[in-house]
């Protein structure tokens, strides 16, 4: 009885899975015929089929996207299909997603190419194992440490600075110290490992006990620079990842919270974000009658705190942010004062041009930040009349905008001053008027073609364009442009005119580098020199150069 159960269940799943077959396409290609697209899903090494696996169709006309589930023999079916030029994907928990026709796991696949009412067939797909990465975590004397987090990390260039993320997966010791990370994608990686947030005793709660552990690196460095990198390949279970958190002396730190007003806030909690640790969590405490208390260990770190506007918005809130350095000593008095958001406005305006404008709803202004201590920004669509308005944390931003089509954006002024290019801070509880910005059609655009060792086209590279001069290098540039190259192998950056180097490399572990100065001089080397002008429309083939070192 309970085997037919059992039965019911899997073959009910099963119908479901075939039913799930969904067009999201905003814009449907030409319908000009039914084509159909059959294939089947197995497992490497094993030609076990699988059932439950997603196949993702794509192509080039935005929002378009069909998927599909496979059966419990792993087969699958796309119908009503246009002609055209489709990306062909499977995916499955536990496995590596796959590209069709792709030479590396997870590398770019070969598109396919789809005629009128065509039956393509044998669509087939051999998906690997992911890896896993597992260890211990003890102590200083070898005793097991549970409820630690372990996290997979690469480095990422942000806001101007190298910050080390997770990127791999994360997983936290059982009561035994161990740790097991599974779906674990191919590439190099740096392991990590924190205990959670230390509890905090609160204003009148005080502990003499100070001891804590430091955010660790395998093998065992408190320093992420000093992380060894390990490299996981397909399948592959990683072991004996284990070293011992590092002991170190935390540091109570203490003050008050007030509001805009001076009225100390009654309630709430303050929490401490890391600002250099890569794992995005901190300590954290309540307010009690305006004091706070909490307890960490050493490193910098950004202090914040909300009062809930009387709106019930998030817009309507005061916040408060202070950055502290924390050494292993006390710190007291601390005095955080929340502030309302301040308001910038402005206009856009559209350049002269024979292009159709873009409909208000398609544009987005936005204050970009560009501290590490209020990562993020806030956007808004300007009205009929092309005025806009939004609310911002104060802080150092950079105005931008995202145009529709061939709109993009020529130029930022605030009352009549040029601040494309310059970061602006922005105070709290202020207005900002005047800002002006300014969209047009006739920037230059340019087509890269990557090249590889063997003179084809290739899809299978990471593409950078960079200005020549070194100065523009800096946070949130128009001026840098990188990715991979679209299903047609061509990569189009959007940048502004001037002039430029291109560069394309191979790169089978991208840790999000490539915008780093330090990684834009070692390409400079090899990069291929470009000048761009208003209306220009280039294209021009690269060939392959040197991987950087990161």
């Amino acid at each position: 009885m309970l085997r037919a159960i059992v039965c019911l269940v899997t073959l009910g799943f099963a119908a479901a899975a075939q039913a799930q077959v969904r067009d999201t396409s905003a814009t449907r290609p030409p319908a000009a015929g039914t084509a159909v697209i059959r294939g089947r899903v197995i497992e490497a090494g094993a030609n076990r089929p699988l059932a439950h696996a997603l196949v993702r169709l794509t192509n080039s006309v935005p929002g378009f996207e069909k998927l599909t589930a496979t059966d419990t023999g792993g087969r699958f079916e796309l119908t009503e299909l246009a002609r055209g030029t489709y990306s062909i994907a499977a995916s499955k928990p536990n496995y590596l997603p796959q590209n069709r026709g792709e030479k590396r796991p997870i590398g770019p696949g070969v598109p396919l190419e789809v005629a009128d009412g065509q039956m393509v067939e044998n669509i087939n797909f051999a998906l690997q194992r992911a890896g896993a990465v597992t260890g211990r975590i003890t102590d200083e004397f070898g005793e097991p440490l549970a409820d630690t987090q372990v996290s997979l990390m690469r480095w990422f260039f942000t806001n101007g600075e190298r910050r080390l993320q997770a990127s791999g997966g994360s997983a936290s010791t059982n009561d035994l110290g161990e740790f097991r990370i599974f779906n674990v994608r191919p590439g190099q990686y740096i392991v990590g490992a924190t205990l959670r947030p230390n509890f905090n005793p609160g204003p009148n709660g005080d502990t003499a006990d100070r001891s804590a552990y430091t955010p660790t690196y395998y093998p065992g460095t408190p320093n992420p620079n000093e992380g060894q990198r390990v490299r996981v390949e397909p399948g592959q279970t990683v072991t004996g990842m284990s070293f011992a958190l590092l002991p170190v002396t935390s540091a109570r730190v203490s003050g008050s919270v007030v509001d805009s007003q001076g009225r100390p806030l009654p309630n709430g909690s303050v929490n401490a974000m890391p600002r250099t640790n890569g794992f995005g969590i901190g300590g954290g405490g309540p307010i009690r009658d305006g004091k706070f208390s909490l307890t960490l260990t050493p490193g910098d770190y950004t202090l914040r705190s909300t009062k809930p506007g009387a709106g019930g918005s998030p817009v309507d809130n005061e916040t408060a942010i202070l950055d502290v350095n924390v050494a292993g000593t006390d710190i007291s008095d601390l005095l955080l004062v929340t502030m309302s958001p301040s308001t910038l406005r402005g206009r856009v305006v559209l350049e002269q041009s024979a292009a159709t404008p873009p409909a208000t709803s398609t544009i987005r202004v936005n204050a970009m930040s560009t501290s590490p201590a209020t990562p993020g920004g806030t956007s808004a669509t300007p009205k009929d009349d092309m005025t806009f308005e939004m609310k911002r944390l104060q802080g150092p931003v950079m105005i931008r905008a995202a145009g529709s089509g061939d709109w993009r954006l020529r130029r930022v002024t605030l009352r009549g001053v040029d601040i494309t290019d310059t970061i602006v801070q922005i105070p709290p509880n202020a207005a900002v008027d005047g800002i002006v910005v300014e969209l047009t059609t006739h920037l230059a655009q340019v087509a890269v073609r990557p090249i590889d060792e063997n003179g084809a086209p290739t899809r299978d590279c990471i593409v950078v364009v960079f200005a020549k001069d070194s100065a523009r290098w800096t946070p949130q540039t128009r001026y840098v442009a990188g990715g991979s190259p679209n299903i047609d192998g061509v990569f189009h950056p959007h940048i502004a005119s001037g002039d430029y180097l291109i560069a394309a490399f191979r790169d089978e572990s991208p840790s999000g580098l490539w915008n780093d100065p330090e990684v834009l001089s070692q390409l400079r080397e090899s990069a291929v020199p470009i000048s761009l002008v208003d209306d220009d429309d280039k294209k021009i083939d690269v060939k392959l150069g040197p991987t950087p070192v990161y």
